[in-house]
């Protein structure tokens, strides 16, 4: 068994590493081997890193005045900077990044075995190797890659945690969640309530005295301050208030708020976008210190049209499961559509079935098939997700770390559903390995269902 299991991680980890340098050569060669444009992410934290290279702050201007950037968190900036200030710097950030990025099928297989049998865990680390949008932002100068491995890592810990509660685990656990917290702040939420996780657990499954239930609660947040506080201060002195990131409140002006009023006016999330613009709203104004005042503008607009907001959540949820990201993926190997849909698919389905099927129809003649491909996929993937959760639930029950892992789920497709219709298979990413694991499970329930099945037929 130890054997197979070093054989499985050494398959995944290899199979990950050709898929990932096989897309990184395509994409070089399209950008006419220029290792910087193969691996530019649109995100900032290229131009943040050259900038803390180059002593003009944390910024995001690639000219003066040199801003402090109140949106990106430091610590993935502060590493890119480090690599990038070393000789043959962008190649060896570019292949740390693939390492790095070939651990999350090990990590999702890792994880899958808690839960599932041998089998099963296997094929959700192929699935996670095979994933495009993984394989694209392995080398992406973003911040994907290091913050799901060590989200996928805490998980793995915590899970060990709970089976052998000890302080060791729970400091590795703090360093690795931390980490990920200051690389990618859509897990902040989540520092609040693992302690209390940990002291509930460790009072009513394991019996422990409320001192003993506590040290390892006070540990993690303890460590995750150590992390945290220091931004917290550079914040205050530049912004004068302490906090994480602006990133809330510039998702719901920027991006929750067109999107409501494009469901509400029946146009296009752009339009709205633009209109928000003319009429005096800067996206680069939006920081920590007015965060309050942007969000309270939002907030009567949104409520103002309740139709357009549940709209806007329904897609946005909806298409938190579905989206496939395929066609990122072509953009950055060269292959373009030659037109967009105006809306969402799933709006446009509903609206128009018509002009729908027009479109899919276009896209099946061209390479765009892939991206139909994709999407039925994920539909499928999310259909067997619901029916293999029901399945599991029902045969194990609602245990803690299932129960956990579920919840992973839905917090990641609430904190994404403030960026409307922004939202994009990107933001599934961390769950990915949750999803094929019980899609996954239910595909092997009817299987086995439908193999029973033939045998009843064929004996009778």
């Amino acid at each position: 068994m130890k054997k197979f299991f070093s054989k499985t991680i050494l398959a995944l980890f290899l199979i990950a590493l050709v898929l990932r340098a096989g897309l990184f050569l395509i994409n070089f060669s399209h950008n006419d081997f220029s290792i910087e444009a193969t691996t530019y992410g649109d995100d900032g934290y290229l131009e943040i890193a050259l900038n803390i290279i180059n002593r003009n702050g944390f910024a995001f201007e690639t000219e003066p005045p040199y801003t402090p950037n109140p949106l990106r968190p430091p610590l993935y900036p502060l590493l890119l900077a480090g690599l990038l200030s070393a000789p043959g710097s962008y190649w060896l950030a570019a292949i740390l990044q693939i390492l790095v990025a070939c651990l999350i099928p090990v990590f999702s297989y890792l994880i899958a075995r808690y839960f599932v049998s041998e089998k099963i865990s296997f094929w959700v680390g192929l699935a996670m190797a095979l994933e495009p949008l993984s394989m694209l932002f392995s080398f992406l100068f973003v911040t994907e890659t290091f913050f799901i491995a060590l989200f996928l890592l805490s998980i793995l810990l915590f899970l060990k945690f709970l089976e052998k509660p000890d302080l060791k685990i729970m400091f590795w656990l703090s360093i690795s969640f931390g980490a990920a917290l200051m690389i990618k702040p859509t897990t902040q939420y989540i520092a609040f309530i693992l302690p209390l996780v940990v002291i509930y657990f460790l009072r009513k499954h394991r019996k422990f005295s409320w001192k003993k239930s506590l040290r390892p609660a006070v540990l993690f947040v303890f460590i995750i301050l150590l992390f945290a506080m220091p931004w917290f201060y550079r914040n205050y002195k530049q912004f004068g208030v302490p906090g994480m990131t602006a990133q809330p409140a510039f998702n719901v002006a920027t991006y929750l708020v067109p999107s409501v009023l494009s469901f509400e006016n029946d146009t296009n999330y752009r339009h709205e976008r633009d209109l928000l613009y003319a009429s005096g709203l800067k996206s680069t104004d939006i920081n920590l210190g007015n965060s309050s005042k942007y969000i309270g503008d939002a907030i009567p607009v949104i409520l103002a049209h309740p139709m357009g907001l549940v709209q806007s959540i329904g897609t946005s949820a909806i298409t938190f499961f579905t989206h496939d990201g395929m066609l990122m993926v072509l953009q950055y190997t060269g292959i373009r559509p030659s037109n967009y849909l105006e809306k969402p698919a799933l709006v446009l389905l509903l609206n128009n079935p018509m002009e729908f099927l027009h479109e899919m129809w276009g896209l099946a003649k061209s390479p765009m098939a892939l991206v139909l491909f994709g999407r039925i996929l994920w539909i499928l993937i999310t259909l067997f997700f619901i029916f293999g959760t029901a399945v599991y639930l029902k045969r194990f029950g609602f245990k803690l770390p299932v129960v956990l892992l579920l919840l992973l789920v839905l917090y990641f497709m609430a904190t994404t559903c403030v960026n409307g219709l922004g939202v994009n298979g990107r933001f599934r990413m961390p769950i990915n390995p949750i999803l094929f694991m019980f899609a996954f499970y239910g595909i092997s329930v009817l299987y086995k269902k439908l193999c029973r099945c033939k045998k009843i037929n064929y004996d009778a």
